[in-house]
């Protein structure tokens, strides 16, 4: 069984993939989930990333020896 932290980074790398939306990606993987807390968490963990996504960008250029666009989304 896939983690829920697995299926939140494989769809914040379909939403930077296929430029859709982080609404249009969740909808379809929140339907997966059975049970409303794996997909409240599901939501946080996403929504979560792409709100903090700026700050985390800049966390990562300071300790990646490389620039970001070179470095594989998974």
């Amino acid at each position: 069984m896939t983690t829920l932290r697995t299926r939140a980074a494989r769809l914040l790398v379909a939403v930077d993939r296929r430029r859709r939306t982080l609404a249009a990606e969740l909808e379809p993987a929140r339907r997966e989930l059975p049970d409303p807390r794996d997909r409240a968490l599901l939501t946080e963990l996403a929504a979560g990333v792409c709100r903090w996504r700026a700050e985390l960008d800049a966390l990562l250029t300071q300790v990646c020896t490389r620039p970001l666009t070179a470095v594989d989304a998974e």
